[in-house]
């Protein structure tokens, strides 16, 4: 979706056809801003149109002032993993997974386990 003055970038549809997540940033216009959150449209099953409005998925129990980015559905599209700048540390990217309902809510995210303590994770992809 466009909107004047904000960028959005990142893309990715659920497996099911349902929803859209995409970043969305209004700071300077660019792609790594460090406001960078998470917004959730549902589309119709061709992916051209928005059955609704898009809105900030909400992560809950994430400060604000992160940038959260690289969205990725599961394959059951029950989930999204998603790479979240903690503290603004350039290098400060760990990945983190949330379930979507069906009204396209989300859960409060929970950091993968065993991941690098401060460390460049970005772009999750999930396994078979």
């Amino acid at each position: 979706p466009e909107e004047p003055g904000a960028m959005t970038y990142y893309p990715a549809f659920s497996p099911d056809g349902r929803w859209l997540v995409y970043n969305r940033t209004v700071f300077g216009n660019t792609a790594s801003a460090m406001d960078a959150e998470l917004w959730i449209a549902p589309v119709d099953p061709s992916g051209t149109v928005l059955t609704g409005p898009a809105r900030r998925l909400a992560m809950g129990g994430l400060p604000g002032g992160w940038a959260n980015s690289w969205a990725t559905f599961s394959p059951d599209s029950q989930f999204i993993a998603f790479s979240s700048n903690h503290a603004g540390l350039t290098n400060g990217w760990d990945i983190y997974f949330a379930s979507i309902n069906a009204v396209g809510n989300a859960s409060p995210p929970m950091r993968m386990p065993y991941g690098a303590d401060l460390g460049g994770q970005h772009s999750p992809v999930w396994g078979p």
